[in-house]
């Protein structure tokens, strides 16, 4: 249930939700105002590019950086609330427009620089990256080369897990593969292939989800992002 409110002239938004108990870990109801919309200058086709992000969260929080598929952009993760339930859980979010996407107009980045680009310029360490199926040709790239870049990968069906296939097993961060049961674009198999080549995988089938898992099934993907980055944050700490 939503509950808007007004505080000094600012909306804030609340989301109540019943409890989702996985795993021992609890996704909060929580109280967020609408995340800051904001522009980056990166690199694009030799051309600078006015790159359009969502950011949310307290400072101090582990970095996620939510990208995107082909048919959605960062507004997606507001509208799944998946962006707020990150951000009561003390983590900083950032929800990316990829360029060609949304409110990113700019030519194409190359894929394999792409997110060192972004991270350096928007003063980004080690995050989680969330990457759901199109996005995959950006992410993919760099956790197969450079996974010391982040402290967790989140699987979302992306595409182009079998290109890669012989550079998985030198993956060693967590990894979080979520499929839809019903997933009719990238096959539930790919999740197993991320499982048996990379062992620290927890691999979840959102029973009855399709393709955009996060869509069919919000409460259920949210509270295990959850889990996995809480996860992921307790382990740099160590």
């Amino acid at each position: 249930m939503m509950i808007r409110k007004t505080l000094g002239g600012r909306e804030l938004v609340s989301w109540v939700v019943p409890a989702a108990v996985l795993f021992g870990a609890v996704v909060p109801a929580f109280s967020a105002a609408a995340p800051d919309d904001k522009r980056v200058q990166i690199e694009a086709a030799g051309d600078a590019c006015s790159l359009r992000y969502l950011e949310s969260g307290p400072m101090d929080g582990l970095p996620v950086v939510l990208l995107h598929g082909a048919r959605f952009t960062a507004d997606t993760w507001v509208k799944t609330k998946t962006l707020f339930a990150l951000e009561a859980s003390g983590f900083h979010v950032y929800a990316i427009d990829l360029p060609g996407f949304g409110k990113t107009k700019c030519p194409e980045a190359k894929a394999d620089v792409f997110l060192k680009q972004l991270f350096e310029s928007l003063g980004i360490t080690k995050p989680v990256l969330v990457s759901p199926s199109m996005s995959g040709r950006f992410s993919l790239p760099l956790v197969t080369v450079n996974p010391e870049l982040l402290a967790g990968f989140v699987a979302v069906a992306p595409v182009g897990i079998p290109r890669f296939e012989k550079k998985l097993s030198s993956i060693t961060i967590p990894i979080l593969a979520i499929w839809g049961e019903k997933d009719r674009v990238v096959p539930v198999a790919h999740a197993e292939m991320l499982a048996k080549a990379i062992k620290n995988t927890r691999k979840v089938i959102l029973k009855g989800a399709r393709h955009p898992s996060y869509l069919d099934a919000p409460a259920k993907f949210n509270a295990e992002l959850v889990t996995f980055v809480t996860r992921c944050s307790t382990s740099q700490k160590d």
